[in-house]
């Protein structure tokens, strides 16, 4: 007892010297030196929780939107029960130190404790050693950072080697999306336990939704192979394990969707854009479905969930509206690209770095649909006949590329049919943003004419930063934990 005491008291003053210094918001150091201090901190923070038998224990995992479903899981959890008693790493530190971080982080008796986590693919194996979860949660399974993992078949791999250590002949409920066949194929010791989510989008609204939804309407691809292993069709589900969203609405900063459960149904407005995002939604509300939550108090807990930094977040920046997405992987890096490709008047701030969590390897630029955003751009100049700027040589830019690779991903927006002429380059982060924000404010004093006398001028920020230039964004704006209710600015 002693040791683990002090390791937590070590883990705490560790986060106090980090913030105090600026240094960053200490999300894994801490768990380190604890476990240096304790190994066995958590398989003790474990037991404890164990005792008592209706904690909740959630871990989520997944190629993407674990740290926006882990989002709305707590926003839930936030309605239904005490957020003082909650262990949550919903900063993003999703590996094995930042998860025993999440822990020393925790102000409370651990056998009084709920965990909800959100938990790296590759690290999920060793995880599940130390914490039992009594709800697993996998997002979807696409191609991720090459030089970690590998192809998909490589991800899906290190999932269910998790669950064959996880051993699900325990006491916990499995939580697959049913649209990604890819989990729907992925090998379990038993089909007991297993809840499934799914989205119905229909015809009418899918032709009205083309200018928000991708090319083909489709979230998920599908090949042969899996199709072959996958032996389980929707109506053979039962439906008490069966979770359904039938989407209504999707707009560039909103969707609407009926949540549907054992025959009930409840309409959700979720204040995230994207079809990815109503899929973190069904998530979250399975989850809590499956332990017994009211229908109407998971709808609120959705509603009132606002974005975390850095995920479909808008902030003020010099009194610019500013929309931040993350991109780290060619298909999520897709579906950020063919939403926000219809928001007219918009910079792009793409910021690409290649440390180790962004992954080293970043030829997955290639396979992102950067074209969709430039065919856009174009479709949208080419009813502008007259430009009128203070310099009158100065060129429209559309694009900035900043950080680490910058010259990488102005290359890949020149092969996307960018010309030169819209494309500024600035790796310096702070310096772009700075950049950024000129521009448009001169814009909005210049502006662009069209044809018909309507001003097209640039006057919102669309930033799509890879993780570890997300952190530095963070450290770059003061924000509070409410996103939507600051106007952070930058400090220098």
């Amino acid at each position: 007892m002693m040791r683990q005491s002090l390791a937590i008291f070590s883990a705490r003053l560790c986060i106090n010297l980090l913030k105090f210094f600026k240094l960053g918001n200490g999300s894994s150091l801490p768990g380190r030196i604890a476990l240096k201090i304790f190994p066995k901190l958590l398989l003790k923070a474990n037991a404890d929780i164990l005792s008592n038998h209706n904690a909740l224990k959630v871990m989520v995992s997944g190629t993407n939107g674990k740290t926006t479903s882990l989002g709305l899981i707590d926003s839930i959890y936030e309605v239904t029960q005490n957020k003082q008693n909650l262990i949550s790493n919903r900063l993003g530190a999703n590996l094995y130190y930042g998860i025993a971080t999440a822990f020393c982080n925790f102000h409370g008796n651990f056998a009084e404790a709920n965990f909800t986590l959100e938990v790296d693919e590759a690290a999920l194996k060793t995880v599940v050693k130390h914490i039992k979860p009594n709800f697993l949660a996998f997002t979807n399974i696409f191609r991720d950072q090459l030089d970690r993992f590998g192809e998909i078949d490589a991800t899906k791999n290190l999932l269910e080697e998790a669950l064959r250590i996880a051993d699900l002949e325990n006491d916990f409920n499995l939580i697959l999306n049913y649209d990604d066949i890819k989990l729907r194929s992925i090998s379990t010791r038993t089909n007991e336990n297993i809840y499934f989510f799914k989205l119905i989008i229909d015809e009418t609204l899918r032709l009205e939704s083309e200018k928000v939804l991708d090319k083909d309407s489709s979230f998920f691809e599908e090949n042969s192979s899996d199709k072959a292993s996958s032996k389980i069709e929707s109506n053979q589900i039962d439906k008490n394990k069966l979770i359904t969203g039938k989407l209504k609405i999707l707009e560039t900063k909103y969707s609407v969707f009926d949540l549907i459960f054992k025959d009930e149904s409840i309409e959700v407005t979720l204040n995230l854009p994207g079809i990815y995002n109503v899929y973190n939604a069904l998530l979250a509300a399975s989850v809590f479905l499956a332990a017994g939550t009211s229908l109407d108090k998971v709808a609120q807990g959705l509603t009132l969930y606002r974005g975390a930094f850095g995920r479909s977040q808008t902030i003020n920046i010099k009194g610019i509206e500013s929309n931040i997405y993350l991109i780290k992987n060619p298909k999520g890096c897709s579906e950020v690209l063919n939403m926000v490709k219809n928001d007219k008047g918009s910079l792009y701030l793409i910021i690409i770095n290649d440390n180790y969590a962004d992954g080293r390897d970043v030829s997955w630029l290639w396979d992102a649909d950067f074209e969709a955003l430039v065919n856009e751009n174009h479709k949208d100049s080419k009813s502008s006949e007259i430009e009128v700027y203070e310099q009158p040589h100065q060129s429209r830019i559309n694009y900035i590329c900043s950080g680490k690779r910058a010259y990488d991903m102005a290359l890949r927006l020149k092969y996307a049919g960018a010309e030169i002429t819209e494309i500024y380059v600035e790796e310096n982060i702070q310096a772009a943003i700075d950049f950024a924000s000129e521009y448009i404010n001169k814009k909005k004093h210049t502006g662009t004419y069209s044809a018909a006398g309507k001003i097209q001028i640039k006057n919102s920020l669309n930033i799509l930063p890879t993780y570890t230039a997300l952190l530095e964004l963070e450290k770059r704006l003061s924000l509070t934990t409410s996103p939507l209710e600051i106007s952070p600015h930058l400090h220098h």
